[in-house]
C-alpha cells in the first residue's frame, strides 16, 4: 500500500478512537467546566506542536 494511503488511514483510525473515547469515556472524568478548562483545552494542541517543532529547530546542525 502507498505510504502516504497508510498514513491517512492511520490519522482516521487515530482520529476515531479518540473520538469516542471523547464521548463515552468523557463523563468518568471530573473536569470543572470552566472557561479557564476550556482554554487550556484548546490551547494545549497548539503549545505542543509548538514545543515539538522549537525542540526539532533547536537540535538543527549548524548549516542547514
Amino acid at each position: 500500500m502507498n505510504p502516504q494511503v497508510e498514513f491517512v488511514v492511520k490519522v482516521i483510525l487515530l482520529s476515531t478512537v479518540l473520538s469516542f473515547a471523547i464521548k463515552y469515556g468523557g463523563r468518568y472524568l471530573s473536569i470543572p467546566p470552566t472557561n479557564l478548562v476550556a482554554a487550556i483545552i484548546v490551547c494545549s494542541p497548539a503549545i505542543a506542536i509548538g514545543l515539538i517543532l522549537g525542540w526539532q529547530y533547536w537540535h538543527l546542525p549548524p548549516n542547514s
